[in-house]
């Protein structure tokens, strides 16, 4: 007990600096976009760890050891909570590179699938220049309700929408736990689809999960008709000002070497 008090604390300075830097905002909650090589990176690690480990069994070393390869093309994004300053979700993202993308590599050697082949089957009109991983998203134990799980978890997928399109990218792939693919399906119906020709299977201790991929650009007017309150919280962060902290998408931009649009970008 003592030494997860001590994680704890050591967590809550962490946090504490990160929300200072940001000018010790008002709002409840905030989203933060750090690379996988900055020292607040352990406040999305320490998420995706616990999580990982009370859902699927998965240790920190299998974890490191499946997505490390594709770290230096990561994005990772977390929230805090601004008043009990701790991390509270967290999500990773890979951005394309010679390394390629996981969903993409696992597609191949353990679904046996031809990606091209799925891709054309789809029809799907991308090359994997637009197409970024989410990799992982993941939402504290202790909030996990009505309240806000949903905030927490449309904040990151938000951000890292935003921040891919941004960066010229339109797709997101994703290998998903079948149940968070149906939870996925409730909230943004239409929007996930699996890849042609990869059944659901026992992933990385998950039961079933598949290989899914959406195309932003081309669900945006989908969602849109359908909910018009949700597509605002996901496309544009409209709704969620009052208790999220939008994240600095100017700041990571930048140190991905991406320029940024005329007139700034959104927080």
């Amino acid at each position: 007990m003592a030494e997860l008090d001590l994680v704890r604390e050591e967590l809550r300075e962490l946090a504490g600096r990160v929300i200072a830097e940001a000018g010790s905002p008002e709002e409840p909650f905030g989203v933060y976009l750090f690379l996988p090589s900055d020292p607040e990176a352990a406040l999305v690690r320490t998420i995706e760890y616990e999580v990982f480990d009370e859902f699927f069994g998965n240790s920190p070393d299998l974890l490191d050891a499946e997505y490390g390869e594709y770290e230096p093309a990561s994005v990772l994004i977390g929230v805090l909570d601004h008043r009990r300053a701790l991390p509270v979700g967290a999500c990773r993202l890979t951005r394309p590179s010679e390394r390629g993308l996981k969903t993409l590599a696992d597609i191949e050697t353990l679904w046996g699938a031809h990606v091209e082949e799925s891709i054309a089957r789809a029809d799907l009109d991308w090359d994997r220049a637009a197409a970024w991983d989410a990799v992982t998203w993941a939402v504290a134990k202790d909030y996990r309700n009505k309240a806000s799980d949903g905030l927490i978890s449309i904040s990151m997928l938000s951000a890292g929408a935003r921040l891919m399109r941004m960066c010229g990218g339109r797709i997101f792939v994703a290998v998903l736990d079948c149940k968070v693919l149906e939870l996925m399906e409730s909230v943004f119906p239409g929007g996930w689809q699996p890849f042609p020709g990869c059944d659901p299977m026992r992933y990385l201790d998950s039961p079933l999960s598949v290989p899914v991929y959406v195309d932003m650009d081309a669900y945006e007017p989908v969602l849109a008709a359908h909910d018009a309150t949700v597509h605002g919280l996901l496309y544009r962060g409209v709704g969620s000002e009052p208790v999220m902290r939008q994240p600095d998408f100017a700041s990571m931009l930048g140190r991905l070497g991406v320029e940024v649009p005329p007139g700034g970008v959104r927080r």
